[in-house]
């Protein structure tokens, strides 16, 4: 993996790349993958239909606990989360 730094800021400079992980690989965290670009962000939309099982449920906590320990605590940020509502079988 490539890391690049931007002068003089201190921060690492966000770039574009695809990344692809094998299934049940560890080691990649929502920590490094995710909240470098959100951490400046005042609006998240997240969009994922098949969230339905407790533990991604969970998982959408932390993302969200992630995003609130990396901004300042007077910064807001909108995060609105859309899914699918299953059919009533019956």
């Amino acid at each position: 993996m490539c890391h690049s730094f931007a002068s003089g800021s201190g921060q690492a400079e966000l770039f574009r790349e695809q990344r692809n992980s094998l299934e049940n690989q560890r080691g990649i965290s929502y920590e490094t993958l995710l909240v470098p670009y959100l951490r400046n962000a005042t609006e998240i939309e997240l969009h994922d239909p098949y969230i339905r099982m407790g533990h991604q449920g969970r998982n959408f906590v932390e993302l969200l606990a992630l995003i609130a320990a990396a901004k300042d605590p007077a910064d807001e940020v909108t995060v609105s989360f859309f899914t699918v509502l299953d059919q009533d079988p019956e």
